[in-house]
């Protein structure tokens, strides 16, 4: 799948044409712009990731990197686990 930037106001009108059974932007446009289904080599399969890959800034992360910051006298960590970054709580 390609990924393309739109604006918010662009998103939410795209989901504002949503209409029942479609669950994703590429549902909704499939049907707006009379596309046909997606073949099977066309779906995206699951997959365990490891790491964070941030696209829009170029920054990769390995699996199990923590980072750690103080904001307005609170303490914060976050760690990459599969794919996301949890957050823990202050310490």
């Amino acid at each position: 799948m390609r990924q393309i930037g739109v604006s918010v106001e662009v998103f939410a009108k795209i989901w504002s044409l949503r209409e029942a059974g479609e669950q994703s932007e590429d549902d909704i446009l499939r049907r707006l712009l009379d596309c046909s289904a997606p073949s099977q080599l066309d779906i995206p399969i699951p997959e365990e990731r490891e790491g964070f890959e941030d696209l829009r800034y170029g920054a990769a992360f390995s699996e199990g990197f923590e980072i750690f910051r103080s904001y307005k006298g609170r303490h914060y960590r976050a760690k990459v686990v599969q794919g996301r970054w949890y957050m823990e709580g202050r310490f």
